[in-house]
């Protein structure tokens, strides 16, 4: 098997390792991810992965901080063309937000394990936090502080939801709830 260059002509071998931390947590949850593993998947000597992460913590905080910025652009794209709409306007949007989630149960599975997981390693709360408090601020710039808090525990109870139940959501049942929390009639 070849390897991809090494040294200074391998930059991307950082995002290369987050990268395959990612795909095994995804595959295997979280007890699937050493240094060994990744090494392996992303394709690295072993010394790479304890050279740009000092711990196992390290890593899975470089998967979490990737995780929480592309969250927060998929928010922002997601609320762009929203930014005049009434909140009972939101109804359709919010059940799309949803039922996109549940299409990629792979990320799912790992957004959720690695938040999860910063209730035991502090390293990783301030992370978590981040990731849950950008769907609050994205729903802030739509509609009022109570309503957007409402909806994100919404948001995030349906994509529990979505993780622990076989098939998609049931696209009425989240209209329902989203709109009685919008006050759509």
């Amino acid at each position: 098997m070849s390897r991809t260059p090494r040294g200074p002509a391998d930059p991307g071998r950082r995002e290369r390792i987050v990268a395959a931390a990612y795909d095994l947590v995804a595959k295997n949850g979280l007890g699937g991810v050493t240094h060994r593993t990744v090494a392996a998947a992303a394709d690295v000597p072993l010394g790479s992965t304890t050279y740009y992460f000092d711990s196992l913590d390290d890593l899975l905080a470089g998967v979490l901080a990737k995780l929480v910025d592309e969250y927060a652009e998929y928010l922002r794209e997601w609320a762009a063309p929203l930014a005049d709409s009434a909140p009972q306007q939101l109804v359709p949007a919010l059940v799309e937000l949803v039922t996109d989630y549940a299409s990629d149960r792979g990320r799912a599975r790992v957004e959720y394990q690695l938040c999860l997981a910063a209730m035991d390693r502090p390293h990783l709360q301030e992370l978590a936090e981040r990731y849950t408090a950008s769907t609050v601020e994205t729903l802030c710039t739509l509609v009022d502080r109570p309503t957007a808090v409402a909806l994100s525990a919404a948001v995030d109870g349906f994509a529990i939801r979505v993780l622990v139940s076989p098939g998609a959501p049931d696209r009425a049942e989240l209209a329902a709830a989203f709109g009685a929390i919008c006050g759509a009639d």
